[in-house]
């Protein structure tokens, strides 16, 4: 399959200023548990940067991008183009805007990761249970996989019950960062050489609200 056949099937993997690598785009409105976060106001989910910024500003473009991304997981042959569009990637987060829709999602990820040895992924996620059914059916995260499990609320830890053997990150506003604090904000909002959020031996990594 070729790039361009695969952009068809997938679409175009942007990269965006703060990332060293494309992500995967969804509808912020696809979230489960976030879109049931967002009218907490101590919630990170409330301050959602997915829904302001360039994407509140391009709507008009930005949110049909998302619906086709969303649409693309159905097709047949959404693997196949996957791997075309990660050829000689070192880095790829999920996802940039939404999140896990099902374990069947979740294994169709992890199915494309393992296709894609070359290339490390990044995958916060609010969506606990789907993570948590994963694992209990028998699901294994590959090594080249980090899955983070994302604080539901600002200022505070993230030790979801039984999964305690998985990454994690917080949102600090007032509170000191725990564990490994992001370096953006002294970069300019950028990664830099940073990789810590795609490293499985860094167990928490803290942001500031944003």
């Amino acid at each position: 399959m070729t790039k361009k056949q695969a952009e068809k099937i997938v679409g175009k993997i942007y990269v965006n200023n703060k990332l060293p690598c494309g992500s995967y785009t969804l509808p912020c409105d696809s979230c489960h548990v976030g879109k049931t976060l967002r009218s907490n106001p101590n919630s990170p989910c409330a301050h959602c940067y997915a829904r302001k910024g360039y994407a509140k500003a391009f709507a008009k473009n930005v949110d049909p991008f998302r619906a086709f991304k969303l649409k693309a997981l159905q097709h047949p042959q959404w693997q196949e183009a996957m791997v075309t569009m990660l050829k000689g990637k070192s880095y790829f987060r999920w996802h940039d805007a939404g999140d896990l829709q099902s374990v069947a999602h979740l294994r169709q990820i992890i199915s494309l990761v393992n296709a894609t040895p070359w290339c490390q992924h990044w995958m916060p996620t609010k969506e606990f249970n789907v993570v948590r059914k994963f694992l209990a059916e028998g699901g294994t995260i590959p090594t080249n996989l980090t899955i983070r499990l994302s604080a539901y609320i600002i200022d505070h830890g993230c030790k979801p019950k039984g999964l305690t053997q998985l990454t994690t990150s917080t949102v600090q506003r007032y509170s000191a960062p725990i564990g490994f604090a992001c370096p953006a904000p002294n970069q300019g909002g950028r990664c830099d050489t940073c990789r810590a959020c795609w490293s499985n031996t860094v167990k928490n990594v803290s942001y500031y609200i944003h």
